[in-house]
């Protein structure tokens, strides 16, 4: 049989696909390189940032130790003395204690500092000792000391991968030298990637981590200071120390054609190839049914257009057929779901079904776990029931649900019910608590309203039976004549509690004087109810009620009181003293936060600080942070800050009349003179250039 319209599609198409693909891999390819070799140069150029400000922090510290040295009174007598005077010695010693309180930070930096002058006798001094020049070294160098007199300059040091610097300074009418020796960055010397250049300008000779790197750079200029540059093989950075006579290139080598990039390229390649192969044996695959098809069909016929006979197998027909029986399915489910809430709910439900002589059982259902895993277990549930004939699971509201049980007897049906939640509750973990209540079952549907109602009901009563996970009727038969403290009464003494709100306490008089004409047996269990919201209470606020307000509570005491009223009425007090003093602890820290904020606005008051400034240094929110210090200093931010700059105004003008307006707004804070004045005027009640005026005629 020869191939049609439809093979030539299916080629046409893979083509495309494969071109595409390809291009798309080729793509892939050329970015990961690019991207790879970012990253390298990112990662170089960091680490290679990071030498140079080591370097360049250690080079500052040496100077700032230098101009400390230099302007130490210790440094200058002992400049003053002359070799071999008895004073020449003893500021010696001064100046070695000098020179190791300079190097304090020796280890960390990693540096020493040395002084002497340019009298070929005078020793060399240092926080290592004093040495006399013959004999001592700091550098291999020859031309370092000529004459007894250290050449200005920089040069190898004695120590690994160490500089010694000779620096030349002015004291008094002596000129000292200073020899500090640091040590390069260990990355900076140690890493073969990176490379390092140092020219010293009054000499005119470099220091260079290899011969090759230094040639390389005979094309940049040295002046250049915080210069990027690029030579060939090279990324370049250029410092300049002017100052100490000498300029650095550091450098590392430009990302090469490595191991990964060919790696990347020759799996390029082979996904490209492997992309074609796939989809052409893809194309041949995907027409071979087809073709088989109508090869028996058409019986090697010519076939101009395959999609004509295509259309015509009884396969597409099939399809159709399944997925109209889904659909219907599907249907069905959803409409026994609407009905079976429109029952539970107690609306009007118009039904075919013969329900009235069909027995209900109905079960409300609920889970102990967290708010993620709720959803979750309702589904579960949902398609657990879906397991057992005539067992329809109903979604109530966000933490409640019902199952309701239809059968022809009374007792299947609450077989049926009780056989399915014991089945789901052992598929639950451990972790996750299922209670659930049935009522009693009822016949016809119209009385399942009825009978959720009293599921729901019996549910309330979960807490007093902990050990139980399915309740009933006969569980709870006789109880509801005694206690009395529903779910909701419960929640809202919960609530406010931790709202620390004075109707915490009218919610727990109410609650016990609702429960005063019961059994002393009940009246006993309702206390120990009590206790326990009190225990709770204090587990909600991570504290005990030692830390809060200062007593030890003995709650086991409690449990055992034999009167109940003493023990409630020791409940209430314990509460009642519990919220008061978490009131006052709020207050407090409200009261540590205004002095917090207002310490702040002290500090900052001379910057054009703004509110939203001082709610991120709290973390709160703006509205939030100006509620609050309203709330608490009974003025504004802005009042406050204003009047804090005028106050710091006034003494300035008192403290010099003649100071410019301009300069002191500024001063201040101020975005303007005018708003100066304006600001000033309003607090003051004259403006700045009066006020100057009238301190300098009171003087007088």
């Amino acid at each position: 049989m020869k191939k049609g319209t439809y093979y030539l599609r299916i080629v046409k198409i893979f083509s495309i696909i494969a071109v595409v693909l390809s291009l798309v891999l080729i793509i892939v390819a050329i970015l990961t390189i690019k991207n790879f070799n970012a990253r390298e140069e990112q990662i170089m150029s960091s680490a290679l940032m990071t030498q140079r400000e080591l370097l360049r922090g250690t080079l500052s510290y040496i100077k700032d130790s230098i101009n400390r040295l230099v302007a130490n009174e210790n440094v200058s007598q002992w400049a003053d003395s002359e070799w071999g005077d008895p004073n020449y010695y003893f500021y010696s010693l001064k100046l070695y204690h000098a020179t190791r309180e300079e190097t304090t930070f020796q280890d960390y930096l990693d540096y020493t500092i040395s002084i002497t002058n340019q009298d070929p006798k005078s020793f060399v001094i240092s926080s290592e000792g004093t040495m006399q020049k013959n004999f001592i070294s700091f550098s291999p160098d020859e031309n370092l000391l000529k004459d007894g007199v250290f050449i200005p300059g920089i040069f190898k040091s004695n120590k690994n991968n160490s500089l010694l610097l000779v620096t030349n300074r002015k004291v008094n009418d002596t000129t000292l030298t200073f020899l500090s020796t640091f040590k390069l960055p260990d990355e900076l010397v140690n890493n073969k990637d990176y490379e390092y250049c140092i020219h010293d300008q009054t000499r005119d000779i470099t220091i260079s981590s290899s011969e090759k790197f230094e040639n390389s750079i005979q094309e940049l200029k040295w002046s250049l200071d915080g210069t990027e540059a690029s030579i060939s093989g090279y990324y370049c950075i250029v410092d300049s120390y002017s100052d100490l006579g000498f300029s650095v290139i550091y450098a590392y080598k430009e990302p090469a054609i490595t191991s990964i990039t060919i790696l990347i390229i020759f799996c390029a390649i082979v996904f490209v190839f492997i992309a074609m192969l796939t989809l052409y044996l893809l194309a041949q695959k995907l027409y071979k049914p087809v073709g088989e098809t109508l090869s028996k069909v058409t019986e090697d016929e010519e076939v101009k257009d395959e999609f004509k006979v295509i259309t015509e197998h009884c396969k597409q027909i099939e399809t159709l057929s399944l997925e109209l029986e889904e659909a219907l399915k599907e249907q069905k489910m959803l409409s026994e779901q609407q009905k079976y809430r429109a029952f539970l709910r107690g609306v009007p439900y118009i039904t075919a079904d013969n329900d009235e002589s069909s027995y209900f059982t109905v079960a409300a259902v609920m889970f102990e776990c967290s708010e993620e895993e709720l959803n979750l277990l309702f589904a579960k549930l949902d398609n657990f029931s879906k397991q057992f004939p005539h067992v329809h699971f109903v979604r109530m509201n966000f933490i409640e649900s019902a199952i309701v049980a239809k059968a022809d007897d009374s007792e299947s049906s609450k077989n049926n019910l009780i056989e399915t939640l014991k089945s789901f509750s052992f598929s639950l973990n451990e972790k996750i608590e299922l209670r659930c209540a049935l009522s009693s079952t009822i016949k016809g549907y119209q009385t399942i309203s009825k009978s959720y109602k009293r599921a729901s009901d019996i549910l309330s009563y979960r807490y007093r039976f902990r050990n139980k996970t399915i309740l009933t009727e006969d569980d709870v038969k006789g109880e509801e004549k005694h206690i009395v403290f529903p779910l909701s009464e419960f929640n809202k003494l919960i609530t406010a509690l931790l709202a620390s709100s004075p109707e915490a306490i009218t919610i727990f008089d109410y609650v016990v004087e609702r429960n005063t004409n019961i059994s002393f047996e009940e009246y006993k269990r309702f206390t120990f109810t009590m206790i326990g919201i009190a225990i709770r209470y204090f587990q909600e606020l991570r504290t005990t009620p030692e830390e809060l307000f200062g007593e030890s509570i003995d709650w086991s005491e409690l449990y055992s009181n034999s009167d109940p009223d003493k023990t409630l009425k020791r409940v209430r007090s314990i509460l009642a003293k519990a919220m008061q003093s978490n009131r006052e602890k709020e207050v407090l820290e409200e009261s540590d936060t205004l002095k917090q904020m207002k310490d702040y606005i002290n500090e900052h008051c001379t910057e054009n600080i703004m509110l939203i400034d001082l709610a991120n240094e709290f973390n709160l929110t703006p509205k939030y942070c100006s509620q609050l210090f309203s709330q608490l200093s009974n003025e504004n931010f802005k009042s406050y800050l204003n009047r804090l700059k005028i106050s710091k105004a006034c003494k300035a003008i008192e403290d010099d009349p003649e100071i410019k307006i301009s300069a002191l707004s500024l001063q201040l804070g101020f975005t303007s003179a005018n708003t100066f004045i304006r600001v000033f005027s309003k607090y003051v009640g004259i403006t700045p250039k009066l006020y100057a005026e009238k301190i300098i005629k009171d003087s007088r």
